[in-house]
């Protein structure tokens, strides 16, 4: 790609591995409160992707979508979960959650070598004050010029107004700026509307059916390092 001086970047599972923490984070909530492991591990994940699903359609305030995933979680445990308060629950989990500091495979390093050619910056539905926690404990912290979450832009991506928001602080042509995000939808849909260059980070190789959606990525790699032979 020429004439590229810019790239951004989805954070979580793109740079971060949130899936990772995540997943210690409530092994750690389980043995804690003696909880069953694998059960509430697997009930979370399906409360939290509902939960955010509610408050990206406005049907819940961020506090009430943190309590939410908790409070159903607790509800399906049964007996096991009697008398843990969500709240509660939600606070200690964020705090160990943005201990945990695990970059995607050769982040570190591939940011580095971007950084010594172009601006980097990343762009996230997670929030300032968790999203910062996790880049300042990290290597990579070093290498952002710019960063956008969502409580700033005011929307969540996939909507175009997430992305029209950063443009609009960003001083450069849309075609001297690149965007790098895992989720098809929210990365590659979005930065598609408002006419970005976009790479889709796909390590699992998934497959995206071609009717599903009306647009393709520009360049799709498995593994970050393509990055740079792609950019230089």
């Amino acid at each position: 790609m020429r004439g590229i001086k810019i790239v951004l970047f989805d954070l979580d599972n793109t740079l971060w591995d949130h899936t990772r923490a995540q997943d210690v984070a409530i092994r750690k909530l389980a043995g804690k409160y003696n909880l069953p492991a694998e059960e509430f591990a697997m009930l979370y994940k399906f409360f939290n992707d509902k939960a955010w699903r509610m408050f990206a359609r406005g049907v819940f305030s961020l506090a009430e979508m943190r309590h939410y995933r908790f409070a159903l979680s607790f509800e399906a445990l049964g007996d096991v979960a009697t008398g843990l308060d969500p709240i509660c629950i939600n606070d200690e989990y964020l705090q160990i959650y943005g201990q945990e500091t695990f970059l995607c495979p050769y982040a570190d390093t591939v940011l580095g070598t971007l950084a010594e050619k172009f601006t980097l910056g990343i762009l996230t539905n997670g929030f300032r004050d968790s999203q910062l926690k996790k880049i300042k404990s990290s290597p990579i912290a070093e290498y952002i010029s710019y960063f956008f979450p969502a409580d700033e832009t005011q929307f969540l991506k996939p909507d175009e107004r997430f992305f029209k928001f950063v443009l609009d602080r960003i001083n450069v042509s849309r075609d001297e700026i690149v965007y790098v995000g895992d989720s098809f939808e929210e990365d590659i849909v979005g930065g598609k509307k408002v006419g970005l260059k976009v790479i889709w980070y796909n390590p699992e190789q998934k497959q995206i059916k071609p009717h599903q959606y009306q647009c393709k990525p520009d360049a799709e790699i498995s593994d970050l390092r393509e990055l740079i032979d792609i950019l230089e």
